[in-house]
């Protein structure tokens, strides 16, 4: 990381968030951008699942945005673990507690390995997505095929900035990191 910022490279980090703070302020001095797996909302599921707790991971996702770092957060939404409204709507409160502006993608979860109760269903995503909208400026579905749901709008007027299709990415209503059609600054590294 080092070296590449000396070169004027830029660094992402995708990551659980599970970092010690210490090591991972003296890490994010180097990163530009980072998505960060905010797995549970429930410190019981995530120490049964992932034997680890969410505080750690809401500390560094803070940490980066306060910072000035770009950070996303992924959620995978797995079924009968957190597919339950309430369990939707504290991730999305806690995103919003610390930046309304922080892109939320919501992904779908397929069976794999030891877990395989059935995929998410389609409805429950796309009931996330509308939940987020009501606090969040940018909110994403992934593992779904759904070209609208990964399209990023304009938190003011609702415009399309960037348009995506698969991994086809095309910017079609900002110039720089303005809104064309209303003029709304938006946040981010372009």
């Amino acid at each position: 990381s080092k070296l590449l910022r000396e070169n004027g490279k830029v660094n992402v980090l995708v990551t659980n968030g599970y970092l010690e703070p210490t090591p991972f302020d003296e890490l994010l001095y180097y990163i530009d951008a980072l998505n960060i797996d905010l797995k549970f909302s429930d410190d019981h599921i995530y120490k049964k699942l992932c034997n680890g707790n969410k505080e750690p991971v809401i500390r560094n996702i803070r940490a980066a945005y306060e910072a000035g770092a770009h950070v996303e957060v992924t959620h995978l939404i797995v079924t009968s673990a957190n597919d339950a409204e309430e369990s939707i709507q504290e991730i999305i409160d806690i995103v919003a507690s610390i930046g309304k502006d922080i892109p939320l993608h919501f992904s779908r979860y397929f069976p794999h390995y030891k877990y395989d109760e059935p995929p998410t269903s389609p409805e429950i995503m796309f009931r996330a997505w509308r939940l987020a909208r009501k606090k969040l400026s940018y909110v994403y579905l992934g593992n779904l095929p759904t070209d609208t749901y990964s399209n990023t709008y304009c938190p003011l007027c609702n415009s399309p900035l960037i348009v995506r299709s698969g991994y086809s990415t095309k910017i079609v209503g900002l110039d720089g990191s303005t809104c064309q059609n209303c003029g709304y600054v938006i946040k981010g590294k372009f």
